[in-house]
């Protein structure tokens, strides 16, 4: 197979240059027939490389000719490589949440609070409505209230019994949580008389500053003041909250 005399691995070596430059001409020749339609062909680089590199001399042309028709392809722009953050919250952003919802929590609970303060209020205004009925009922075609107290009350079965305290007969409790008694007024035995008892300062202040219909006193602990109330002496005499609010109705 080889001629004597001469090295084997150089002959190896000069086949490979031989297949190696046929590979070359093949390539050029598909990239010349291919035209200009595809410049990121696969033939085109390696034909450009063969060029480029030197091993086909003989074929100078092509090589001038390709660097005119066939530019070395324009590869697209790419980004810097930039690091995504990870996605995920701070301690900072946690507590400006946490923070966010405390106040927001805190500032339902304060509304809700506020407006069930006001309907239990208005459910005791009304309570004292149906007292006063209750009472004109009772002591219908008299003259006065005289023996009126508030266990005649807690005995008349028209009187609810959410009212009503087992083992209290001489009081009634409100739907403050509080309790009041009903009697006769001091002031006229035509009068009826109704006090609340143990009220805090809020409450206080919103049951004076009611609507009442026929009232002709109205006091606390720090002494009574004029009708019809107003904030300022509402606020004066239910400060710091009072153990004794008494209204009187003709």
């Amino acid at each position: 197979m080889f001629q004597a005399g001469r090295d084997p691995g150089h002959e190896f070596g000069a086949i490979a240059q031989l297949g190696e430059r046929l590979l070359c001409k093949q390539d050029v020749r598909s990239s010349i027939l291919l035209g200009s339609t595809n410049s990121l062909s696969p033939p085109r680089g390696r034909a450009r490389e063969c060029l480029r590199n030197g091993r086909l001399a003989q074929m100078s042309g092509y090589a001038r000719w390709m660097d005119a028709v066939m530019p070395a392809p324009v590869l697209p722009r790419t980004r810097p490589f930039r690091r995504r953050r990870a996605k995920g919250v701070t301690l900072l952003e946690l507590a400006m949440y946490l923070g966010i919802a405390g106040i927001i929590a805190s500032g339902v609970m304060m509304y809700y609070s506020s407006a069930n303060r006001a309907q239990r209020v208005q459910a005791a205004a009304g309570m004292v409505v149906t007292l006063r009925s209750t009472v004109a009922t009772l002591f219908q075609g008299q003259s006065s209230y005289s023996g009126l107290t508030t266990d005649l009350l807690v005995a008349s079965p028209t009187v609810p019994r959410t009212w009503k305290k087992a083992g209290m007969t001489d009081r009634l409790v409100t739907p403050l949580g509080t309790t009041l008694t009903v009697d006769e007024s001091s002031i006229d035995p035509g009068y009826v008389n109704v006090a609340f008892r143990d009220l805090p300062e809020g409450v206080c202040n919103a049951l004076v500053l009611q609507r009442w219909e026929n009232l002709v006193d109205i006091r606390t602990d720090h002494g009574p003041f004029a009708i019809p109330p107003t904030p300022a002496s509402a606020k004066t005499a239910c400060d710091g909250g009072v153990q004794r609010l008494s209204m009187t109705f003709r």
